[in-house]
């Protein structure tokens, strides 16, 4: 198969194992699931609002409905599913022996490695469009097509952007697909590296775990640290006979906080921060920089990976 059908047939090789035993499939079943929650949630919200204010505002639709299910399915839960998948891929030719049968045959390591991150990458693209398909699906009987999105403070989880989101938001809504599978990559290039250097699916799916929860912990550890810094700083503006608003705070000049910050901002986890800006007009300005460090740490995780994947021995 490899040979007739090249580098598709490598790529479908790779699903049918992915989907031999029903993993794949519940995993993008679990993906719809968030569709459900997501308008669940707003219908549960509307009636909340309705039973305790008089004068309540329609601001729901279908899109609404399915940014919400998007958003959810970027969270770490469906993170945490698909990261069992992206382990099963990587590490389990290696765990059962077949991965030396696929070498027998005169295919280059680097595209059996390029089918595997393919097929990985579009079942995170494959759990994000059927999030957004059941979300706007069903959303479209509860929301209907049109409503006051005006209505949507700034400060409302995930869908805030949409309340002052200008022309159409089909696109924007259409691109959670893509930014939602692209915080996937990180985890995608690790499991890669892992499970080359481990060759084991249980060892490949904890160990990225212990990296990805070592991450999280850095971020958290600097943003604490960032906070007393900061605080530290307002209290010596204020014996200076500056008063200082929590507005302020993050804007004030602080030499102790520089390097918690610059941490903070290198992490995967603190990376994920272009998911809140998507829908923004000014994008690339405010996100452009948490972009570019998800890409970074991707590119490094995939190159080691593929270092390890090619010139490991495979007995």
């Amino acid at each position: 198969m490899m040979e007739r059908g090249g580098f598709l047939g490598m790529c479908l090789a790779e699903w049918r194992k992915a989907t031999g035993r029903g993993l794949a499939w519940a995993i993008l079943l679990f993906g719809m699931l968030h569709g459900i929650v997501a308008v669940a949630m707003l219908a549960l919200g509307r009636e909340a609002e309705t039973r305790f204010s008089e004068q309540a505002v329609d601001s729901l639709t279908w899109l609404v409905a399915g940014e919400l299910a998007v958003s959810l399915a970027a969270m770490p839960v469906n993170g945490l599913a698909l990261l069992l998948l992206f382990a099963m891929i990587w590490a389990e030719d290696f765990s059962l022996g077949t991965i030396a049968m696929v070498f027998v045959r005169p295919v280059p390591r680097w595209r059996v490695f390029a089918a595997k991150a393919t097929v990985a990458m579009g079942a995170a693209l494959e759990s994000m469009f059927l999030a957004l398909l059941t979300g706007m699906l069903l959303g479209l009987p509860f929301f209907g097509l049109e409503g006051d999105l005006s209505a949507i403070g700034p400060d409302t989880p995930f869908i805030g952007w949409m309340g002052s989101a200008e022309g159409s938001l089909f696109l924007p809504v259409f691109g959670g697909v893509i930014t939602g599978a692209a915080v996937t990559l990180p985890a995608l290039g690790c499991t890669a590296m892992l499970a080359a250097l481990t060759r084991s699916p249980v060892l490949t799916l904890f160990g990225s775990m212990m990296v990805l929860l070592f991450d999280a912990g850095v971020a958290f550890v600097t943003t604490v640290w960032s906070g007393i810094a900061r605080g530290a700083c307002a209290q010596a503006v204020q014996k200076a006979g500056r008063s200082i608003t929590p507005s302020e705070l993050d804007n004030i000049e602080c030499t102790d906080a520089q390097l918690p910050e610059r941490i903070h901002d290198l992490t995967v986890w603190a990376s994920r921060d272009f998911l809140a800006a998507r829908g923004l007009p000014e994008f690339w300005s405010e996100a452009g920089a948490s972009v570019g460090v998800t890409l970074g740490w991707s590119a490094l995780f995939l190159a080691l990976g593929l270092l390890l994947f090619v010139k490991r021995d495979v007995d």
